[in-house]
């Protein structure tokens, strides 16, 4: 009985001690988290201001950094691609919600064409883009920046998931134009 009552009394008297080591322990967890997350996006940060052109039918209606990018819904998912004998991992933001985004009427389009930083174009259907988490306008390959992958892939690329061969992947992304 003493025992207890002597436990209770230390108890009373250490509280405050109790309560600030919960306290201390809980910044530093979410410290670590914080530091954890600086360091595994540090290498993005120098691309930063890189950003995307969204245009209608030519005419500009929004560009959207990476920056910016990553604050929306990201996404990370691991492909099997027929060449490599690992999963390739990406991170990105699927192309349908930042069409969406725009509040664009989409049944009038019948394309998504994306212009390189020489001009060069790609396009893929609409329907393929506006699938739900399908195709994804991606910053991030194997845990690296697009550009620190492949130096000459830019800084953003599109890949469609459903895609099992990354030679179907569009590079170097600058701009997208709905038609």
């Amino acid at each position: 009985m003493r025992k207890k009552s002597s436990a209770k009394r230390t108890l009373k008297k250490q509280k405050y001690n109790i309560i600030l080591l919960l306290i201390i322990v809980i910044v530093a967890v979410f410290l670590i988290g914080l530091l954890s997350s600086i360091i595994k996006n540090r290498k993005l940060y120098k691309y930063d201001n890189e950003i995307v052109v969204l245009k209608d039918n030519g005419s500009e209606i929004d560009s959207i950094s990476l920056k910016e990018l990553r604050k929306n819904q990201i996404s990370n998912l691991d492909l099997t691609l027929n060449n490599q004998s690992k999963k390739t991992s990406i991170e990105g933001v699927s192309l349908e919600k930042i069409i969406n985004s725009l509040n664009l009427d989409t049944t009038k389009y019948t394309k998504l064409e994306t212009t390189n930083k020489n001009g060069g174009r790609n396009s893929i259907a609409i329907d393929k883009a506006l699938e739900p988490d399908r195709v994804y306008l991606v910053y991030k390959i194997n845990e690296k920046p697009v550009h620190d992958y492949n130096k000459s892939s830019g800084v953003f690329a599109i890949i469609d998931t459903q895609s099992k061969d990354s030679s179907d992947w569009i590079l170097d992304v600058k701009e997208i134009n709905l038609k």
